[in-house]
């Protein structure tokens, strides 16, 4: 079941960026960004086009982000990994529209006090739509993330598809 989750979501990340009548913009609810605020369950999984690859082989991360708006167009907040709780990044960065798409752009930055210092990710995607005939449908933030400095013993420049999902409201 989980393999046929993230195929899923690609499907639906998808629909963001078509138009037409099978889906509606969860934007119009709130042009203020205020759907931004809250606690995420956040994934991202590594670009591998073997599809016999084991999906578990795949994570790239699990963590929980904290989002905060701040004025007219900006985002704070805080990434944290389930493996390492006490390990984080301090995000800062925008969100804006994009026609009628709702979309952030992210910066985390590590430092001695997150057991981080020296880490950089750069994060962007979008609000993900909701059908117009879907039943329980989730909050979603789907898109990419990408090392942008070395840490670890780990190269920059690594890419991975992200999605995250609001967690209770």
């Amino acid at each position: 079941m989980r393999k046929y989750i993230f195929g899923f979501i690609t499907v639906i990340a998808f629909a963001a960026c078509t138009t037409g009548e099978e889906h509606t913009a969860t934007t119009a609810l709130s042009k203020d960004g205020s759907f931004f605020n809250g606690s995420w369950t956040y994934r991202s999984l590594l670009n591998d086009t073997a599809w016999q690859m084991d999906f578990d082989s795949l994570e790239f991360a699990a963590a929980i982000i904290d989002l905060k708006t701040t004025g007219k167009d900006s985002l704070t907040g805080l990434i944290y990994w389930a493996q390492h709780p006490y390990q984080g990044l301090k995000l800062s960065g925008k969100w804006y529209y994009q026609d009628t798409v709702a979309c952030y752009m992210l910066t985390g930055i590590g430092d001695s006090s997150l057991g981080t210092p020296g880490w950089q990710y750069e994060y962007q995607g979008y609000l993900v739509p909701h059908w117009s005939f879907g039943v329980n449908q989730a909050t979603v933030l789907a898109g990419s993330v990408a090392r942008a400095k070395p840490h670890s013993g780990e190269p920059a420049g690594v890419v991975a598809s992200t999605y995250m999902v609001r967690r209770g409201m």
